[in-house]
C-alpha cells in the first residue's frame, strides 16, 4: 500500500545504489531508457511526477537511466492546491528526490474549482512543464500515463460521443514546444505493475484517490 502520511518516521528508502541496481536492470528500464534516446546527449529530461506510484516508479527508472546514459534528470512536481493533503505530496517529492540525488522544481498553482476542473487543471500543468523545460532547454518530458489511463482515455472520448477513428488513446509522443516533446514510456504497462516494482525495490509512494499521476 502507498502511503498516507509524509514524516521522518514514516519513511524509509533502501541505499539508493541498492535501489537504482535493481531498477536497472528491470525490463521497462530498457523501455524508459529507449525513450530518454530522443534526448541529445548531455541533453535534460524532466520527469512529471505528483508522488503517486505511476511517477515514483518512473522517476527511479529514469534516474537509472541517467546513470547508465548521458542524460541530466530532473523532476518537477505541480500542487493545484485543491487538496487539504496536497503539500504531503510535495513533500514526498522532495524527500524522493534527496534520496535519488536529482533536483526539483515545484510550483504551486491556482485553479479555481468550478466546471471542468480537471480539464482546466491539466491545462495549468501542462503550461508549467513547458515553462520549465524551455527554462531548462529540456527537450524531453516525461509523463507516467499508464496502461488504465491510456484505456480511460478512449471510453471518455467514446462517452463524449467520438466515432471509433476519433476516440485513439494518448500519443507515445507529442510537441509540448518547440524543440521539446512529451513522451509516455509507460502506456503498455498497467498501474498494478508498476506498483509490484515500488514493493520489490522497497520504495514508498504517495496514494491519491482522486487521480495520481494524470
Amino acid at each position: 500500500h502507498g502511503l498516507t502520511t509524509v514524516s521522518a518516521a514514516t519513511l524509509s528508502l533502501p541505499p539508493v545504489d541498492d535501489v537504482l541496481r535493481h531498477a536497472s536492470r528491470d525490463p521497462l528500464a530498457r523501455v524508459v531508457e529507449r525513450c530518454m534516446r530522443a534526448a541529445p546527449r548531455g541533453g535534460t529530461v524532466i520527469v512529471a511526477a505528483s508522488g503517486g506510484g505511476d511517477s515514483t516508479a518512473l522517476a527511479v527508472l529514469a534516474a537509472a537511466g541517467a546513470v547508465r546514459g548521458p542524460w541530466s534528470v530532473r523532476l518537477a512536481t505541480v500542487d493545484h492546491g485543491l487538496r487539504a493533503d496536497s503539500i504531503d505530496d510535495a513533500a514526498f517529492v522532495d524527500y524522493l528526490v534527496s534520496c535519488l540525488g536529482l533536483p526539483v522544481y515545484r510550483e504551486l498553482i491556482q485553479v479555481d474549482r468550478g466546471p471542468v476542473l480537471s480539464a482546466r487543471a491539466r491545462t495549468a500543468r501542462y503550461r508549467v512543464l513547458r515553462e520549465r523545460a524551455q527554462a531548462v532547454s529540456a527537450t524531453l518530458v516525461l509523463l507516467a500515463h499508464h496502461a488504465q489511463d491510456q484505456l480511460e482515455t478512449v471510453l471518455m472520448r467514446l462517452l463524449r460521443g467520438c466515432g471509433a477513428a476519433a476516440a485513439g488513446g494518448m500519443p507515445h509522443r507529442r510537441r509540448l514546444a518547440p524543440g521539446c516533446w512529451i513522451a509516455r514510456p509507460l502506456l503498455e504497462t498497467s498501474r498494478q505493475n508498476l506498483v509490484a516494482r515500488l514493493h520489490a525495490w522497497g520504495v514508498p509512494w504517495r496514494n491519491d484517490a482522486s487521480n495520481p499521476d494524470a
